[in-house]
């Protein structure tokens, strides 16, 4: 044994354990318990605790002995934090006596990746059934299309030749004409049905080959996974800016022995997931290339729906070029011609439909039996609980890779370019919200994602995989970007294709670094959940804007109402904590108000009232004017103070409205605007009612046990006035569209249907009032939650792109 054989074995007993978290809390155990001591012990902050315990599996320890892995184990399981040990690969290799190989620029590798071999087969019928279908259907629809053809260019010769020979007959105009234009028509159309003979494919997305002296281990891994399915080895290995693994096989025209299997690796995928994970990605698509005649069968079917669908979409490339010589006319004959020979070209689609159709129908269930033949494979090798993982991992990678989309030109008129995509798509998936995440899961059990559109949905495959219940040979487990040497390099090459494939022009010193790319994201997110929580504390359904007139504004040019709109924010965010010790106040004052305005009507009718009666003492009643004339000084006071925070935000809203870039959102803010205008204007009439309905049930009580008859007048009063204000509001939020649910024509059907009582309130009692009176007022509040919703997503938006002052985050 040399030397380094020696040094692996000793490794082998005194190191070669990872300590992986599970991401999930055992039963019996408190959450927060768990978050805290996890943060505890990891030295961590407990947000960072909190995503780590989100269902995600984590390497926390790595290089651990047996001793040491096992204490860790038994303490962590003992808090409530699911772990579990995992075999690194350095251990694995060496506790088969192997060697591990030495960094350098050519490695050389020889181990393998897993423990066994795959003894299972699919049913024979999934391949047979799948190849049987999709080439029976391609074959059929390839026929009728070939006869469609030739009938079209038969019948137009046919009908030429009747128009030449019908020269030396009488009469003549009218033959000639008739079969020239049906002779016309026909060729005119066998010309159009070669579309999908002549179509030009779109261009396939740039990839970059592997270097496989360079990758020796990544070679090796995808080597043993392909021998795992019994499929032969790839030819080359490619990767690119995607976020998926695909395999394609090339050979030939019909000589699929010669042909060769080519694996695209999706670099932003290779970021986010570990071992098992590509391995049963990598183990799905090897399925598909064996054996080779099915794998031609099958990439034949696929090109010829794609030519089909391309045309039928309108989506190939001729099409395109037609759409762009149409915007670019360069006389007004040629535009002619070129316009209407694009119109012929976009309506001709409708002659593949209905092959389109045909070709996706057998493609979808070919491809059921086909990908469940796929994921059989997949789900022995790595178990099925690594497959489901493997969904959820690709749709926070799709999650992800948008995210760094919009933070890299999400913004108006500027663009951020980072130098590593797939590093930053791994940092906005490691940093995805619980909020995103239940989001992604309902998406999944929704069956709404999937591959691609003939592709059974992940939710029917997790099922597959789930029913399955395969345990899956013992793989080694550890990100699957340790497989690669250099990825960083490899990830910034992959980065410049990707914006090649975009056309986006850029020079290499314009490349911001992912890292401080990254971190901006970061502190953007934090100010975002900032602003929202600053909107998030005002907005009440109960609160109602005061929207200002146009007029307030209307001389203002943009700099000035960007000027105002940035104080009105500072000022917003200055007296929040004022605003909201305000509006907890209001209940207290309130209450009180009431009591004493009880008690001065009773005494204004002529009746006397007792200190058992009021709940108030002696004293009080004695200076009951005085206090009473206070407390609604004091209300009133509350008022003035809440409607000057309420007149704060609505001028907000105006000018973030008024300022926005986009002129159809701004019409939609516009309309939001008026009818929250129209909402505070028929709150502030209820409101000025609130006292008098809230003792209009004393008043009765008082007027039927103790006969006070001089209270009658007053109650049919207070109740004429909830009836009239009410229908009044009603009336008038008719004019307004609801924008939010399309189950009511308008505002007042939505604000109706929350009212249980009549809306003419027709011959009211007390209690009846009262009832109706918190009803409307309960309608009134969810449209103005609702509208509030719609138009501070619009407001948000606005003060973003108008880069007004963002909130201040707090330096360490």
């Amino acid at each position: 044994m040399d030397q380094r054989t020696s040094e692996g074995a000793a490794n082998s007993n005194t190191a070669g354990y990872s300590l992986m978290l599970t991401g999930e809390i055992r039963e019996g155990f408190e959450p927060d318990q768990v978050r805290q001591w996890l943060a505890q012990a990891l030295k961590i902050p407990l947000a960072n605790a909190s995503a780590l315990l989100a269902g995600r599996s984590r390497c926390i320890r790595r290089n651990l002995t047996e001793q040491d892995a096992t204490r860790y184990l038994k303490l962590f399981q003992s808090k409530g934090v699911g772990v579990r040990l995992s075999l690194s690969p350095v251990s694995a290799m060496t506790a088969r006596g192997q060697t591990v190989p030495l960094s350098s620029d050519t490695q050389v590798v020889d181990t393998r990746f897993f423990q066994g071999d795959i003894t299972a087969k699919p049913a024979w019928h999934f391949q047979i059934l799948a190849a049987v279908l999709s080439g029976t259907v391609t074959t059929v629809i390839c026929g009728v299309y070939l006869l469609l053809m030739l009938a079209c260019f038969a019948g137009g010769l046919h009908f030429i030749v009747n128009a030449a020979l019908s020269l030396d007959d009488a009469p003549t105009a009218y033959v000639f004409v008739l079969h020239l234009i049906s002779g016309l028509f026909l060729l005119s159309l066998f010309g159009l049905l070669l579309r999908p003979v002549f179509a030009q494919q779109n261009p396939q997305r740039i990839s970059l080959e592997v270097d496989p002296a360079k990758q020796a281990r990544l070679v090796q891994f995808v080597n043993d996974t392909f021998a795992q399915v019994g499929a032969p080895a790839p030819d080359k290995i490619l990767v690119n800016y995607d976020t998926e693994v695909t395999a394609e096989f090339s050979c030939p025209p019909f000589r699929p022995k010669q042909g060769s299997v080519s694996v695209t690796l999706g670099m932003p995928l290779i970021a986010n997931i570990r071992t098992p994970q590509l391995a049963a990605f990598i183990a799905h698509e090897a399925s598909m290339m064996r054996p080779p005649m099915l794998a031609w069968l099958f990439g034949v079917v696929k090109r010829v729906r794609h030519r089909f669908d391309d045309c039928a979409e309108n989506q190939d490339l001729w099409s395109r070029r037609l759409d762009a010589w149409d915007l670019d006319q360069a006389s007004a004959v040629k535009g002619f011609f070129v316009s209407a020979l694009a119109t012929l070209n976009h309506y001709s689609a409708l002659v593949f439909k209905p092959f389109s159709i045909a070709l996706n129908s057998a493609g979808a269930m070919a491809n059921r039996y086909l990908v469940n033949a796929a994921d059989f494979y997949a789900a022995h090798l790595v178990g099925s609980k690594a497959i489901v993982e493997s969904f959820r991992e690709l749709s926070i990678t799709h999650h992800a890779l948008h995210q760094a989309e919009e933070r890299m030109f999400g913004q108006v008129g500027e663009r951020q370019l980072v130098n590593n995509l797939p590093a930053l798509v791994h940092h906005f998936a490691a940093g995805l919200s619980p909020r995103d995440l239940r989001e992604i899961e309902d998406a999944m059990n929704r069956a709404d994602t999937k591959r691609d559109y003939d592709y059974p949905s992940d939710r029917s495959r997790i099922i597959f995989a789930e029913d399955l219940d395969a345990s899956g040979q013992c793989c080694v487990d550890y990100p699957a970007a340790e497989l690669f040497t250099n990825i960083g390099v490899l990830n910034e090459q992959v980065t410049l294709l990707y914006y090649g494939n975009l056309q986006i022009p850029f020079a290499p010193l314009d490349l911001v670094d992912v890292h401080r790319l990254a971190s901006l994201a970061d502190k953007d997110m934090k100010r975002e959940q900032l602003s929202t929580q600053y909107f998030n504390n005002w907005f009440d359904p109960d609160i109602f804007w005061k929207i200002p007139a146009p007029t307030a504004v209307q001389n203002l040019n943009a700099k000035q109402r960007r000027h105002w709109l940035n104080e009105l924010v500072a000022e917003i965010r200055h007296t929040t904590p004022d605003y909201l010790q305000l509006v907890a106040s209001e209940q207290k004052l309130l209450t009180t108000l009431v009591n004493y305005a009880f008690v001065s009507q009773v005494r204004k009718a002529g009746y006397k009232l007792t200190a058992a009666d009021t709940g108030l003492s002696e004293a009080q009643l004695k200076t009951l004017d005085e206090t009473y004339a206070q407390h609604r000084a004091e209300y009133n006071h509350f008022q003035s103070r809440l409607g000057r925070f309420r007149e704060v935000m609505g001028t907000r809203l105006f000018l973030a409205v008024s300022l926005h870039p986009d002129a159809a959102k701004r019409k939609v803010g516009v309309m939001l605007l008026q009818m929250l205008a129209t909402l505070n204007q028929h709150s502030e009439r209820l409101t000025s009612l609130q006292v008098r309905v809230a003792y209009l049930p004393k008043l009765a009580v008082r007027e039927r046990d103790k006969k006070e008859d001089a209270h009658g007048k007053r109650i049919q009063r207070i109740m004429a006035d909830v009836a009239r204000y009410g229908a009044g509001a009603l009336n008038s939020l008719t004019q307004f569209k609801c924008t939010f649910n399309n189950a009511h024509e308008n505002l007042a059907q939505f604000v109706a249907a929350h009212m249980k009582q009549s809306a003419t309130l027709d011959a009211p009692k007390p209690l009846e009032t009262v009832a109706y009176f918190t009803e409307i007022n309960h309608g009134l509040a969810e449209s103005n939650r609702m509208i509030n919703h719609q138009i501070a997503m619009i407001a948000m938006e606005s003060e973003l792109l108008n880069k007004i002052t963002p909130v201040r985050l707090a330096t360490a």
